[in-house]
């Protein structure tokens, strides 16, 4: 504002001496005038480069677009997360406490759990398949990468995106397969043997987990996209831990 004004005034005053000039006769009328538009073209050059061009993207709508999408995605990373977590403790908490309860049982009144054996094969089922999602999220899954430690930059980045599309879809594959494979057996009416569960309660988290990893695929790859750097998931970015040489 205050540089606006300079301007404005230093061109007052130009004008002021052109006028006195010519009524002296020293100078041609509009000689000094010639100045004038040269005064503002810092200004308006300046003022140019902050204009936005019509039909050009603007960079503050793509950063406004690309934060209401992490919100987005960040919401449904943690809503999975949830559901993973709770099935996760409540399965592992109820192992470990009729385990505890079998053992004591057995100790002091000679008996254990009716099912014990079927409820732990159960448990195990549920908690293979629903930590299959919770791996994905934390980069703790088992990763081929000899090929992709070779790439750098941009193609390394295109080489995770496009890994973690195509894991995602098999994920979803798979879990079209399991759907069907609960249906058939709660069609037949199959229950366990002691307790006489039926059997598509428990496998019925076969589907669940692996919607959740293809979810958490996809995610990763949806992260990478919107992000600069490279992500091994939605919230774990992707470093090596240094090893030291000396000490090998």
């Amino acid at each position: 504002m205050r540089y606006v004004e300079k301007e404005h005034y230093r061109a007052r005053a130009i004008r002021l001496g052109a006028h006195n000039e010519i009524a002296r006769g020293h100078t041609k009328p509009g000689a000094g005038l010639d100045l004038v538009p040269h005064l503002g073209a810092k200004q308006d050059l300046s003022t140019a480069k902050d204009r936005h061009m019509p039909g050009s993207p603007d960079p503050s709508a793509a950063d406004s677009l690309k934060r209401k999408a992490k919100k987005v995605f960040s919401v449904l990373d943690r809503l999975a997360e949830y559901i993973e977590e709770g099935i996760l403790g409540f399965t592992v908490l109820f192992v470990a406490g009729m385990l505890i309860v079998h053992v004591i049982g057995r100790q002091l009144f000679s008996t254990g759990v009716t099912g014990q054996v079927e409820l732990t094969q159960m448990s195990m089922v549920i908690i293979t398949f629903a930590g299959l999602g919770y791996g994905v999220r934390k980069a703790r899954h088992i990763c081929m990468s000899a090929l992709y430690d070779q790439l750098n930059g941009l193609p390394r980045k295109a080489a995770l995106v496009t890994i973690s599309l195509l894991t995602g879809a098999l994920m979803f594959y798979f879990c079209w397969h399991a759907w069907d494979y609960v249906e058939a057996i709660q069609s037949r009416g199959r229950n366990s043997s002691a307790l006489q569960i039926p059997l598509w309660i428990p496998y019925m988290v076969a589907p669940i987990g692996f919607a959740l990893a293809g979810i958490q695929y996809w995610l990763t790859a949806v992260r990478n996209l919107i992000s600069k750097d490279i992500y091994r998931s939605f919230n774990e970015k992707e470093r090596y831990e240094e090893v030291d040489v000396e000490h090998i």
